[in-house]
């Protein structure tokens, strides 16, 4: 095995907690702000009153969200060394540990939070 595809592989975790991060902190960032993605089309009519605050976002939201996705990932064998599978199947399971996780967080604000 190559000492760079080591390293990629090793890279992989930091880079997918920054980018789950960072995803979910620009989506609290785009509500905040009453961010329309749509041009022209005004989604917010009021101000964001009902968000939580940015420490309690990150403690009981983020953090377990983050590692989630990390356990979905390992599960699903993401994290393997081995580089020797096709793109296609890479993005298939990179679509499923998305959409699982997707399911997960829907399923945890409607039996948690609500």
């Amino acid at each position: 095995m190559k000492i760079s595809e080591l390293w990629f592989g090793f890279v992989k975790i930091p880079v997918d907690v920054a980018m789950a991060v960072l995803a979910l902190l620009l989506s609290y960032w785009f509500r905040l702000h009453q961010v329309d993605l749509l041009p022209g089309v005004k989604l917010y009519e009021v101000a964001a009153t009902t968000l939580p605050s940015l420490e309690y976002y990150l403690q009981t939201f983020v953090l377990p969200s983050v590692l989630v996705i990390i356990a979905l990932c390992t599960i699903m064998g993401m994290y393997s060394l081995k580089s020797v599978e096709s793109r296609w199947r890479e993005i298939w399971r990179v679509t499923q540990v998305v959409l699982l996780w997707l399911v997960l967080i829907i399923s945890w604000y409607f039996l948690v939070q609500k």
